[in-house]
């Protein structure tokens, strides 16, 4: 928080678990926060969500690592969405991608980047480069570049699918240490909060071609790990 601030509170995952949160997500369109609360399964003021997107747990983390420093926090598993498609053209890939609602802007690997034909396989671009963000984790930040994609297609738990048009992805390699397979592994994409929220194109950190979201809440349920979406009053969904 800032001198004169509120607090801000980070919550993991370890706390999520058994828990549903809810984003308050709509707030964003009229520039209030993204703020989340942690409910119980049977709240009664738990929001009904209007279609579902299954989570699956994965495990990320590397206890044996040895820059570790004791003791360890305690560790949960992360979410993944699983067939997650993305377009460009003729081109379309499919991967795993990790949920991580505190990513500024939502990214793909350089291996998808160049499946679609954004980027080489040095991810030195190809197309167009639609705005530069900066992304960063602890003690350090860098800028990567992003690009527009025709479609972000994700499968619902119904029948439809929920389908972003022009949709705007990051390009940048966010690797960890796969413990069981003991190799370093890329991870094929990230769904962040741009596709959540309010979000807008950035140009040298000013934000233009502001999109409001169409979604009051996001639930992230994890006692039955899914991910679910409460629309707008009065927003129509296309199927």
């Amino acid at each position: 928080a800032g001198l004169l601030g509120e607090p801000i509170d980070v919550i993991g995952m370890p706390v999520m678990v058994g828990n549903v949160a809810v984003l308050n997500s709509g707030a964003t369109n009229s520039l209030g926060y993204f703020a989340a609360d942690i409910k119980r399964a049977n709240d009664p003021e738990l929001p009904k969500a209007d279609f579902k997107v299954a989570l699956r747990p994965k495990k990320f983390v590397n206890p044996e690592d040895k820059e570790n420093i004791p003791p360890l926090p305690v560790l949960a598993d992360n979410m993944v969405i699983d067939n997650v498609v993305v377009s460009l053209g003729a081109n379309r890939s499919k991967a795993a991608w990790l949920l991580d609602t505190g990513a500024t802007v939502s990214m793909i690997s350089t291996r998808q980047a160049a499946k679609l034909g954004l980027t080489d396989n040095s991810g030195q671009p190809l197309k167009e480069v639609a705005f530069t963000v900066p992304v960063g984790g602890i003690g350090k930040m860098e800028m990567i570049d992003g690009f527009e994609i025709d479609k972000l297609i994700i499968p619902t738990t119904g029948r439809n699918k929920l389908i972003f048009k022009k949709a705007r992805v990051g390009v940048q390699d966010i690797k960890y240490f796969d413990a069981e397979k003991k190799t370093e592994v890329v991870i094929d994409g990230i769904l962040g909060s741009n596709f959540l929220c309010a979000s807008a194109k950035m140009d040298k950190l000013l934000p233009s071609d502001i999109s409001q979201t169409p979604f009051d809440n996001i639930i992230i349920d994890l006692r039955n790990n899914t991910l679910g979406f409460k629309l707008r009053e009065n927003y129509k969904s296309h199927r």
